[in-house]
């Protein structure tokens, strides 16, 4: 009896998390939750001291790494050189003539990075620039012909990226991983969007 309350328990927590309430995916989060800690040690006694939140930040940063490096082999000999500029491309075609403004807002990228990638991307041919009809101050911008051809390569090009960032997750494991990174995603959005630099740095001591 004491095993099926502590199962109840265990399941209310996982409802808690926000995964879907599928019991597949409570049974991967039970293996989690009860795994050897052994899994969960690197080869640096340094970072295996520190605990869980390293672990996860070393590894997702690993990931970053992976990613930087596949990107640019797949951007090799395209105009494109970074995920910020995809964001831009595909940013403009969603709203069709954003001013910069709106561009830089949208995604998670310091202004004038994003400024300097518009402007690179205009010498290409990709972008168009305009001045707003009702304030002069702000620039509109648009995609070229060259610039739509581009969006749907990339697309494909895209594609293809994602099925080599899942790598061999099997289907339970994406399913499992999603929420978890939506979950991510939305408590760094917040603080990105709601809170100022300096109040991010002194809450968590950076």
């Amino acid at each position: 009896m004491d095993d099926v309350i502590l199962l109840l328990r265990d399941y209310k927590a996982y409802l808690n998390t926000g995964i879907p309430g599928d019991f597949h995916l409570f049974g991967e989060w039970l293996k989690q939750k009860y795994a050897d800690s052994q899994e969960y040690l690197t080869e640096e006694e340094e970072i295996n001291r520190i605990g869980v939140d390293v672990m996860t930040s070393y590894l997702i940063g690993g990931l970053t790494g992976y990613l930087e490096t596949w990107l640019k082999l797949a951007y090799q000999d395209l105009p494109i050189v970074s995920l910020g500029d995809f964001g831009i491309i595909k940013a403009v075609e969603h709203h069709q003539n954003p001013t910069k403004k709106m561009i830089a807002d949208s995604l998670i990228m310091e202004r004038t990075t994003c400024m300097e990638s518009i402007k690179r991307m205009v010498k290409e041919g990709l972008l168009t620039e305009e001045t707003d009809s009702k304030d002069r101050r702000m620039k509109r911008v648009r995609l070229t012909p060259k610039g739509r051809e581009m969006s749907m390569l990339l697309n494909k090009k895209m594609s293809a990226l994602s099925t080599l960032l899942v790598g061999n997750l099997d289907e339970l494991e994406k399913k499992s991983l999603i929420p978890i990174l939506k979950k991510l995603n939305k408590f760094h959005e917040f603080l990105y969007r709601e809170k100022s630099r300096e109040e991010v740095k002194e809450r968590y001591y950076l």
